[in-house]
């Protein structure tokens, strides 16, 4: 699988592409259920399409850390293209942001990276 990170979502100057994203506990999608009772007293639900989730992404075995860092500083808290390809199966793309929370970044060895951060949007 690979990610790529556009920014700004609606004509995207900025792109980083990342190999082999691990989406650990990815999703973590809020309870949108809706609960309405008609006319003649019939109970019925739904769950709303269009929900938010928020996405746990790790990479690892970042060689190239400076384009990725300078997309993090850029595009923080701004609407940002996330497109997920799976190969063959085709591919996810989501708009959303990627949270002010702190990303973890850590160095594995003399020039590659790892980093953790999340990003909450909706499938497209």
């Amino acid at each position: 699988m690979t990610m790529k990170l556009e920014y700004p979502y609606t004509t995207p100057t900025i792109s980083v592409s990342l190999r082999n994203p691990e989406l650990g506990d990815a999703r973590r999608t809020p309870l949108q259920k809706v609960f309405r009772r008609s006319m003649n007293g019939t109970k019925y639900s739904y769950k709303s399409t269009n929900t938010v989730e928020t996405l746990l992404v790790s990479v690892t075995a970042i060689c190239d850390w400076t384009d990725l860092r300078a997309f993090i500083h850029a595009a923080t808290d701004d609407d940002t293209r996330l497109t997920l390809f799976h190969g063959e199966a085709g591919a996810e793309v989501w708009k959303g942001r990627m949270l002010a929370t702190p990303a973890l970044l850590s160095q594995d060895g003399n020039n590659s990276h790892s980093i953790t951060f999340e990003f909450k949007g909706i499938k497209q």
